[in-house]
Parts: structure tokens; sequence; C-alpha cells
């Protein structure tokens, strides 16, 4: 992948992640209190005035991990997705390729070369190869 494709290629990977959040209801999203419940309910996830049952990974008794997913995914409510694209668009917008100067990252100057550390955690973090490698 060349340069120019993978900067597209997390450019693209933001627009779509905040596309997602900006569709998902922005109430506060909030996990329900385990004291609350019995063994056979799953844990809520009380997204503004709606309320959503989480299912444990293991699908048959609600396990240990039921609990955590629903913690989780409050935990990723649209704003904090929003804010992290956000501080992800100020990253890659300081970590493009300097296009007059050999393959250098144009905020690390010559050391060292592009990607950089820093856009390679972005990229990955993306789940893009910040090698460039599809």
């Amino acid at each position: 992948m060349t340069p120019d494709q993978l900067v597209a290629a997390v450019r693209a990977a933001l627009d779509d992640t905040e596309r997602l959040a900006r569709r998902a209801t922005s109430a506060p999203w909030t996990s329900d209190d385990p004291f609350m419940r019995d063994a056979v309910h799953a844990p809520l996830v009380s997204i503004g005035e709606f309320q959503v049952y989480v299912a444990d990974c293991l699908g048959k008794e609600m396990g240990p991990f039921a609990r955590y997913n629903a913690e989780h995914i409050a935990r990723h409510d649209p704003a904090t997705v929003l804010r992290r694209v956000a501080a992800d668009r100020r990253v890659l917008g300081r970590h493009q390729p300097c296009v007059n100067c050999d393959g250098e990252c144009h905020a690390c100057g010559h050391n060292p070369p592009w990607p950089c550390p820093d856009f390679a955690d972005l990229a990955d973090r993306l789940g893009i190869d910040p090698a460039g490698k599809q």
C-alpha cells in the first residue's frame, strides 16, 4: 500500500466509526447495578430511556462475562467514541508523510521514517496494518 493509500484507509476507518457513532443513540449509556438482578436475568445496558439485555458470549447461561460485556458496551457510548475519533484525526493531521522529504513523517522530521510510531499505532488501533501490507 502506498503512503497515500494508507492515509486514505485510516481516514476511511475513522469516517466509518464516526458515522456509526453519530447514528447511535446519543443519550447516556450505563450498565445496570449487578445487585439489582438475579442469576436468571441478563445484565442491562441503559441507553437513555431504553434498556437492552446483554447476552453472555457463552450463550446458554448467564456466566461471568455478561456483566463485563454490559460494562464494556456502556463505556463505548457514542460521545466517547466521537472524542476518540476527534483525537485520532488530530494525530492523523500531524503525522502525514512529508511529500518533499523522502518518506519522512511531517511531524517527526528525519527520524523515524514514515510511517512513524504514532501513525503506526493509530493504524493498528483501527485494524489497519501500519506496514501497509494488504
